[in-house]
């Protein structure tokens, strides 16, 4: 029998979240391991009033969309999942897409089918990677790969002083773009340790 801390245990999750949302194959896996990744760090780092992207929504306040950085991303999230209402907040909206789709695969309740849109994984995964460095202050190089990729997708994402340390880290991989079968092949090289 092996001893698992918070810490490492979140560390594998969001590590198998990252390379599978990179194979492109199992989004339902890869929502889960990030939502499961989110919840084991997310009660220690509310105890150090860190909040999570994805779960503390409602101890921010609403938030307002803008057409910049990762509101932009959380108002197209929204729209794409097919679950909008006018009477109801954002954050309501947000806190509906990633918790229905938790709730149905971690409880499997008596509904047969859910709205599941895959769309949302990458979120997931960097607020789990978010929660994990502010947490413990580390960094796996699969991390700092998956924030190159947010940071592709969308450099708005990202404040300073981390929006320059991502432009310059992803001047040092040119042959990425925005293609996960490249970014699987960067993970591949550099091993999961």
């Amino acid at each position: 029998m092996k001893k698992l801390s918070r810490e490492n245990s979140s560390k594998q999750l969001i590590l198998q979240s990252i390379q599978s949302f990179f194979e492109d194959n199992f989004p339902v896996a890869t929502h889960t391991l990030a939502h499961a990744a989110i919840e084991s760090i997310r009660e220690l780092a509310n105890s150090k009033g860190i909040l999570s992207l994805t779960k503390d929504l409602e101890k921010s306040g609403d938030f307002k969309f803008k057409d910049d950085g990762l509101n932009s991303i959380y108002k197209d999230k929204v729209k794409s999942s097919g679950r909008s209402s006018r009477r109801k907040s954002n954050n309501q909206k947000w806190k509906e897409i990633t918790e229905t789709n938790y709730n149905f695969f971690k409880h499997y309740t008596s509904e047969d089918s859910t709205e599941f849109n895959p769309g949302i994984n990458d979120l997931l995964i960097l607020d789990a990677i978010q929660l994990f460095i502010n947490c413990f202050g580390e960094i796996h190089p699969y991390m700092n790969l998956f924030l190159v990729w947010m940071y592709l997708e969308d450099s708005n994402v990202f404040v300073e002083p981390q929006k320059s340390q991502y432009e310059e880290l992803s001047k040092s991989f040119p042959e990425l773009k925005l293609d996960k079968k490249v970014f699987l092949k960067v993970l591949k090289k550099l091993g999961l340790n």
